[in-house]
């Protein structure tokens, strides 16, 4: 897939999600545990 973006759409999408936004875990440590996987 290509993905063409203009300087005013990656500038919208930098201000709606900035950098270091997304962090935490994906899922809470109970549900990660009954998978056998650990957070």
């Amino acid at each position: 897939m290509d993905l063409n973006l203009t300087a005013d759409r990656l500038s919208e999408i930098r201000q709606a999600v900035p950098a270091g936004s997304a962090r935490g875990d994906r899922s809470p440590s109970a549900f990660m545990a009954d998978l056998g996987v650990g957070n």
